[in-house]
């Protein structure tokens, strides 16, 4: 098993299927022997870019993006 901590760029990509990751990068996310964490700060940063009009996630919150990463 692989441990694999993303930082708030990679939880960002991975759900916009941005192209700046790779597919190695990628791949390696999704195999099943990587076990996936994200710090609660990720969830904080992407909070306050929010709030600041910095990001738009196409009118998902905070918490839909949680939810999504729990159940994937």
């Amino acid at each position: 098993m692989i441990k694999a901590l993303w930082d708030t760029h990679v939880l960002l990509w991975m759900f916009s299927a941005d192209a700046r990751m790779s597919n190695v990068a990628r791949a390696a996310i999704e195999s099943e022997t990587t076990q996936n964490q994200v710090s609660i700060i990720s969830l904080w940063e992407i909070s306050i870019k929010l709030t600041l009009g910095k990001l738009d996630l196409d009118g998902l919150t905070v918490l839909d993006l949680a939810k999504r990463m729990r159940d994937e």
